[in-house]
């Protein structure tokens, strides 16, 4: 919570949009966002990053690596509309059809992606090239270019992402 309350429940963070829900009773509550500065699991740490949770991945002095992971549901979508089959169409009056689920186990399983960001001089910015030449001083611009021409450097990689964010912070 923003002005530093503490609650303890039973919580989890929803992946569609990556909100936050805990359970009062019998009720499950999404929490606001915008009130919201942090949350703390026995094994991660999220915090707010935009209107979505990131989770902090590694952090070098004040800065840190933070991931937002959510469901492409768009994509899952596709796929489920994708593996039905038409058995028997009838135009009439009314148009009928029937048709037959034939998705595999993989089709039903919801595509994650993970959005990456730099919380860097107290700025929240995008982990790409261009977000990243934009806010790093001068001074930083030529280390930053030499690790990401490394031929083994992914954009995907927490490993390489938290070596970049240690060159550029020191």
């Amino acid at each position: 919570m923003t002005n530093g309350d503490t609650l303890k429940a039973n919580a989890n963070i929803f992946l569609k949009n990556s909100t936050l829900y805990y359970k009062k009773g019998v009720f499950t509550y999404a929490v606001d966002t915008e009130k919201l500065q942090s949350v703390e699991f026995a094994d991660k740490r999220y915090v707010r990053c935009d209107t979505a949770l990131a989770t902090v991945v590694s952090s070098v002095k004040d800065n840190e690596l933070l991931a937002v992971k959510m469901i492409d549901v768009a994509t899952w979508s596709a796929r489920m509309k994708n593996a039905q089959e038409f058995t028997q169409i009838r135009f009439g009056d009314v148009m009928q059809y029937s048709t037959v689920d034939n998705s595999t186990e993989e089709d039903r399983m919801y595509p994650l992606f993970t959005y990456y960001y730099y919380r860097y001089n107290g700025q929240v910015i995008p982990v790409d090239e261009r977000a990243i030449k934009r806010k790093l001083p001068k001074s930083k611009q030529y280390i930053f270019r030499a690790v990401i021409a490394n031929d083994n450097f992914s954009w995907t990689s927490e490993e390489w992402l938290t070596r970049l964010l240690k060159y550029i912070t020191e």
